[in-house]
């Protein structure tokens, strides 16, 4: 990361992380991935990409929209936030179906951007607060993210949505897609090869810890 923003003269710090987003709001139930073609779905970034070669119709729409196209059924399934917001922008006047996991966006970092001379300008002291006073937030929205899903979920089952999780065929097909998405997105930007390659050697690494540590 630091890397990546020196380009540019700012020095990047993580300062929140954010939950896991949900899956989607959609019109009717996904069994298959045959239900997911001809949808007409609010999605953004690399993740629309993926979802597209499943044969989904993806539109880009701006957040304040995206509630109204769904409503009037100008678009049939959205992905927007985790369930804490979307509760708030009132989905469920929209859709009935809400779909988890969130596997194009498992986290969000919500990051500090300074300019590089001033961050090299401050004394050690000054920066040591920033680093501290970040590294207490991200704990501090670790914990209250993972309570305010909870108590989201709740309120948004008893306005009579159905949560439900994505069928295996149909995160077996997104992961299918995913990998050739990543592979393209590779070829084409140096920069995202290192960040990618990166990522996944830790993953793979990661993997033993997890599966020894860590109750399945």
């Amino acid at each position: 990361m630091d890397g990546t923003f020196a380009r540019f003269n700012i020095k990047p710090i993580v300062c929140t992380v954010l939950p896991p987003e949900s899956g989607g709001w959609f019109r009717r139930e996904v069994n298959t991935v045959e239900d997911l073609k001809g949808l007409r779905m609010r999605f953004m970034g690399i993740g629309a990409k993926v979802i597209s070669r499943l044969g989904v119709e993806t539109v880009a729409l701006n957040g304040g929209d995206t509630f109204q196209a769904l409503q009037t059924g100008s678009i049939d399934a959205a992905e927007f936030s985790l369930p804490f917001v979307d509760v708030r922008y009132g989905f469920d006047k929209a859709a009935s179906h809400y779909y988890f996991p969130g596997w194009h966006q498992q986290s969000s970092l919500i990051t500090m951007l300074i300019n590089t001379k001033v961050w090299e300008g401050m004394t050690d002291a000054q920066r040591a607060t920033i680093n501290n006073a970040c590294g207490d937030n991200i704990r501090e929205s670790l914990a209250e993210g993972e309570v305010q899903q909870v108590q989201a979920l709740q309120e948004i089952r008893q306005r009579g949505v159905k949560v439900h999780t994505l069928p295996k065929p149909v995160i077996d097909a997104l992961k299918s897609s995913w990998i050739q998405v990543v592979k393209e997105e590779s070829a084409a930007n140096p920069e995202f090869k290192k960040v990618w390659e990166s990522f996944h050697g830790f993953r793979k690494s990661y993997a033993e810890w997890r599966g020894l540590g860590y109750l399945p």
